[in-house]
C-alpha cells in the first residue's frame, strides 16, 4: 500500500515541518494523476468521486480537491504469473444464482481494525464490495485520456467500492475504486485514508458535518451584532473539526480529513450571513466511558477549524483558524466527555466575531497535536511512509488469453522432401512440425504436431498461438 499526498494537510507549515513533496510514497503521484485524481486536464472520468455527509447529502470531490489516496496494489509472486491476469468481475446473474468461480461478488476488501462512522453496528471492522449482495451496483466505469484517444477503447476500467450500510435513502457509501485489469484498489474516501495512515494516530473515521447559512441573531442572540461572516457574494468558507482528549494524548490525532465547503448566497445582502454547523448521528464509536471500557475512542474537546476564501480557490494549509466550541456542548457531556447525542443535538454558529477572534491568535498548527516530521529530518516516520496494507483482499483471479491463428495451406507439390538424413528420396515423407518465419527469415514460432502426419496432396494446418 502507498498513500501519496498532493497537498499538505491543514495546519502543516513547511517552514517547520516536511511538506508533502517529502512525504513517503511521493513517487506515486504520477499514478494518482494517471487514475484521474490529480489534475483534470489530462484524464476524464465516466463517473465521479463522492461521499455523504452526516445528513445523507452527497458531496462530490473533484480531482483538484483530492488531497490523498491509498493505493493498494497486488503483485503475483507465484511462478505461474499469467499474462493478462486480473481480478475476476463477472456480474451476478439472478437467473443463474450458482456460486461459480469468477463472480465480482467474490471480491471483498476487509479492514478489520477500522471504526467506520457509517457503520450501523458496534463491531470494529468493515468489509467493502464491488458487487454488494442484494444491490445492483456492479457497473464498469472508465478513465479516459484527453491527450491520447488511442487509450480510450474503452479506457481504464474500474468499479466502485461499496460498504453495506444503507442510509435513510437506501444509498450505500462508496470509499474508492477497483481497477481489476491493473490489480489495484484505490481508497479515495479521505477519512478512510486517514484511518489507514499510521501518522494520523487513529483507526476511526468521523463524519462530515452539514453546513448551512444563517442570518445573524435569528437563532443565536449572544453575538450582539447583525453583521455576518460573509462580506461578498464570491466568498466561501472551508470547515473541518477535531476531537481531542486533553487527558489522554492517544486520541490527539489528525483532524477530520473531509473539508466541508459552503458559499455565500449571492441573492442575500452582504454581511448578513453566518455559517451553521450540524452533526448527524454518525459517531457510533465515540465512547464517553472509554477510560473504564476501552472500546472506541473518547473526546472531551472539540474545535472547528475554518478558513474564509474568496473565489474558486483551494484552502491554504497554513490559513486555517481554530475555534474551540467545547463549551457549547458542556450541558450534554457525561463525566466531562462528549457524547453522540450531545454532538447531534447542538447547532454551532460560526460568527464574524468568533472568526475575527480566532484570527487574532495563532493559525491552526497540526504539530500541536501529532508528531510531525521536522524540516530536514529523515529519522521520524512521515505521512505516506505506510507500505503494508493491514487488511484482507479476497478475489477470484481471471486472465485474458489472446490467441493468434495462422492458416497454412500446402500445395500438392510443396514440402514433399525432407532434410532428415534417414529419409530416402522417392519414398513418402511426414510432417512433424511447422515453423513460422518473419520477413527477415528469422524463425519465430515452432509448432509440433501430436504425431507425424503423412504428407500427401493439398493439406491445411492451423498454427494457434496463445499469449
Amino acid at each position: 500500500m502507498n498513500i501519496p499526498w498532493s497537498v499538505n494537510p491543514a495546519g502543516l507549515n513547511t517552514n517547520l515541518y516536511e511538506g508533502y513533496n517529502n512525504f513517503g510514497s511521493v513517487t506515486y503521484l504520477g499514478t494518482k494523476e494517471y487514475l484521474g485524481y490529480q489534475e483534470p486536464s489530462g484524464q476524464t472520468d465516466t463517473s465521479e468521486v463522492y461521499y455523504y455527509n452526516s445528513f445523507d447529502e452527497k458531496v462530490v470531490v473533484t480531482p483538484r480537491q483530492q488531497k490523498a489516496i491509498a493505493i493498494i496494489h497486488y503483485t503475483n509472486q507465484d511462478i505461474d504469473n499469467v499474462y493478462g491476469e486480473k481480478f475476476a468481475t463477472i456480474p451476478f446473474d439472478p437467473q443463474n444464482p450458482t456460486d461459480s468461480t469468477g463472480l465480482a461478488r467474490h471480491f471483498r476488501l476487509t479492514l478489520p481494525t477500522l471504526m467506520w462512522h457509517k457503520s450501523t453496528g458496534s463491531s470494529i471492522g468493515e468489509t467493502f464490495w464491488i458487487d454488494p449482495p442484494d444491490y445492483d451496483l456492479c457497473t464498469p466505469y472508465y478513465i479516459k485520456s484527453k491527450v491520447n484517444v488511442d487509450m480510450n477503447d474503452p479506457g481504464i476500467r474500474y468499479y466502485h467500492l461499496w460498504d453495506t450500510n444503507p442510509d435513510d435513502n437506501g444509498n450505500l457509501n462508496r470509499i474508492g475504486k477497483v481497477f481489476p485489469d491493473q490489480q489495484t484498489v484505490i481508497i479515495d474516501d479521505e477519512e478512510v485514508v486517514a484511518a489507514m495512515s499510521n501518522k494520523s494516530n487513529r483507526n476511526w473515521t468521523i463524519p462530515a458535518p452539514k453546513l448551512s447559512l444563517l442570518t445573524p441573531n435569528t437563532c443565536f442572540t449572544n453575538n450582539g451584532t447583525a453583521t455576518g461572516i460573509f462580506s461578498g457574494a464570491t466568498q466561501k468558507m472551508y470547515v473541518s473539526y477535531r476531537l481531542d482528549n486533553t487527558g489522554n494524548t492517544f486520541t490527539n490525532s489528525l483532524h477530520c480529513n473531509y473539508y466541508s465547503l459552503i458559499s455565500a448566497d449571492s441573492s442575500v445582502t452582504a454581511n448578513t450571513q453566518n455559517v451553521a454547523v450540524r452533526f448527524g448521528a454518525e459517531f457510533p464509536f465515540l465512547n464517553p466511558g472509554f477510560e473504564t471500557n476501552l472500546t472506541g475512542f473518547s473526546a472531551n474537546s472539540i474545535k472547528l477549524i475554518c478558513q474564509l476564501v474568496n473565489g474558486d480557490v483551494e484552502p491554504s494549509p497554513i490559513g486555517w483558524y481554530p475555534i474551540d466550541v467545547t463549551d457549547e456542548f458542556a450541558s450534554s457531556m457525561v463525566n466531562g466527555y462528549l457524547t453522540q447525542s450531545g454532538l447531534t443535538g447542538t447547532t454551532i454558529q460560526i460568527s464574524l466575531a468568533e472568526y475575527q477572534a480566532a484570527q487574532t491568535g495563532n493559525t491552526y498548527n497540526l504539530g500541536d497535536y501529532i508528531d510531525l516530521t521536522p524540516s530536514n529530518n529523515t529519522e521520524i516516520l512521515n505521512f505516506g511512509d505506510e507500505f503494508y496494507f493491514y487488511g484482507n483482499l479476497e478475489t477470484d483471479i481471471s486472465a485474458t488469453i489472446y490467441e493468434m491463428k495462422y492458416l497454412i495451406t500446402l500445395g500438392r507439390n510443396q514440402f514433399t522432401n525432407t532434410s532428415n538424413p534417414t529419409w530416402t528420396s522417392g519414398t513418402t515423407s511426414y510432417v512433424t512440425e511447422i515453423g513460422l518465419y518473419d520477413t527477415n527469415k528469422d524463425l519465430i514460432v515452432v509448432s509440433k504436431l501430436q504425431s507425424p502426419e503423412l504428407r500427401q496432396g493439398i493439406q491445411q494446418y492451423v498454427v494457434k498461438l496463445d499469449f
